[in-house]
């Protein structure tokens, strides 16, 4: 562990930042300094190398958390130096791209994800802080350069995940018993299946053929029919790469690809958390807690006594979590978050506590003794 400094206990009463955090009464608030951490501790955290003080200089992270009726709400900034400001203020200037998502599959949905973000602004960032050239040095060996990389994709994408199920089988193995006989056995496993897809919009349509022709001559995409490939995944089955209409669409599963090109997934109906926030921001992601507890199930984790009942008490607590941001502004990229949870009238710390409480009791419980007869 290494060793804390008195610079780290001294609170920075004179900041007005941390006056602001504090007057904003938030039950849990947290203040990270990363002007500080790198310089007290940058050189032996990242070997040797470290940022420039100019590039750190006043850049800190702020939360504040509360517990509110049926949510626990966080509100978090992240203030950067004025030198990395200026780069990287346009980099989240966007919102996610309505289309986009109204292609994405939202019956079943477990996990929901959207981005919008510069191209343009990435790459300045990134000749900003000396990385272009080493970049283009490495794509010069695949005659390519970091503009048919920046050039080739809008900064638009999405991600969607639905219909997880874990199911338990159970799998027949051979061992050795104490007097060294082989004796057949069998374990529980779980197995898991899901339909993913993930989405770029493509931009400029010679760009980013440079990156399809590298990939087809190097092997990495395979083709199996017009504007559609597969990458080998290790598995029995293969992702299926579609490019189309200007989309390069990445799924598990040939239907939820041809889905997305197709459109048939317009029309169903988000979960009204995720489609309350996704389209206001440059970043939104969604997790359906309860959906996703539903599918895995105690049966499916471990054989432990008493688990089920555990796992039925975490499951009657939580229903979501949404996380949205991005944007920049009050010299500051803000995000917010919340964990939702099923019960909206009671206070969500008075809710965990209950939880715990209960989970306590049904592990204290002594297992029902057996006699024989």
């Amino acid at each position: 562990m290494l060793p804390l400094k008195k610079t780290w206990c001294r609170l920075p009463v004179g900041n007005k930042r941390f006056s602001e955090l504090e007057k904003a009464g938030h039950d849990i608030s947290i203040w990270i300094n990363y002007e500080n951490i790198m310089n007290n501790y940058g050189t032996s955290m990242m070997g040797g190398f470290a940022m420039s003080p100019a590039m750190l200089k006043d850049a800190v992270f702020i939360t504040g958390i509360d517990f509110d009726k049926g949510a626990i709400n966080s509100d978090m900034k992240y203030y950067m130096s004025d030198e990395m400001k200026n780069v990287m203020k346009d980099v989240m200037s966007g919102n996610t791209n309505k289309e986009l998502v109204e292609r994405l599959p939202a019956n079943n949905l477990d996990i929901l994800a959207a981005m919008s973000f510069s191209p343009k602004a990435l790459k300045g960032a990134l000749d900003k802080f000396g990385y272009l050239g080493l970049m283009n040095a490495g794509l010069a060996e695949m005659n390519m350069t970091g503009d048919d990389v920046f050039e080739a994709f809008t900064g638009d994408m999405g991600f969607a995940m639905n219909n997880l199920k874990v199911t338990q089988k159970m799998v027949t193995y051979s061992r050795y018993d104490e007097n060294g006989t082989e004796v057949p056995d069998s374990t529980a496993t779980s197995d898991s299946d899901m339909d993913w897809i993930y989405v770029l919009k493509i931009d400029k349509q010679e760009k980013f053929d440079k990156i399809l022709q590298f990939a087809i001559s190097t092997q990495i995409f395979t083709s199996t029919g017009p504007g559609t490939y597969t990458v080998k995944n290790g598995g029995d089955n293969s992702m299926q790469i579609t490019i189309k209409d200007k989309y390069l669409v990445i799924a598990n599963k040939a239907e939820t690809a041809n889905g997305f090109i197709a459109g048939t997934n317009k029309g169903q109906k988000l979960h009204e958390v995720a489609a309350k926030e996704v389209y206001g921001h440059p970043m939104t992601m969604f997790f359906d807690i309860k959906q996703m507890l539903k599918a895995v199930g105690p049966e499916n984790l471990t054989n432990e006594p008493n688990d089920a009942a555990k796992f039925a008490e975490v499951q009657k607590v939580f229903d979501n979590v949404i996380m949205t941001g991005g944007e920049f502004k009050n010299d500051a990229f803000q995000y917010q978050a919340s964990l939702n949870f099923i019960n909206k009238d009671e206070n969500s710390l008075m809710q965990l506590i209950n939880m715990a409480s209960k989970i306590s009791e049904i592990k204290d419980k002594p297992e029902p003794v057996v006699t024989a007869r």
